[in-house]
């Protein structure tokens, strides 16, 4: 895998936690409002699993982002 493969994952977490921070949301708060539990948000949002898709796509539905909008930010990350 190329170097683009390997960071996008972690890019795209570390994007996650500045949309739900630039939010002011707490986990709880997003795992509520995405219809995910707690405990999974925590654990996806500080990289101790990976996130499965139909999972990321109801946290970034959340945040007000589509996954292309999360995705484009991620990207920026690792420039």
């Amino acid at each position: 895998m190329g170097t683009y493969t390997d960071k996008l994952p972690a890019a795209t977490v570390e994007q996650l936690q500045a949309e739900r921070g630039g939010k002011r949301l707490t986990y709880k708060q997003l795992a509520e409002i995405s219809g995910l539990k707690e405990q999974s948000v925590m654990r996806y949002l500080t990289g101790k699993r990976d996130i499965p898709l139909h999972e990321l796509i109801a946290m970034t539905e959340a945040l007000g982002l589509t996954l292309g909008e999360l995705f484009e930010r991620a990207t920026q990350r690792i420039k």
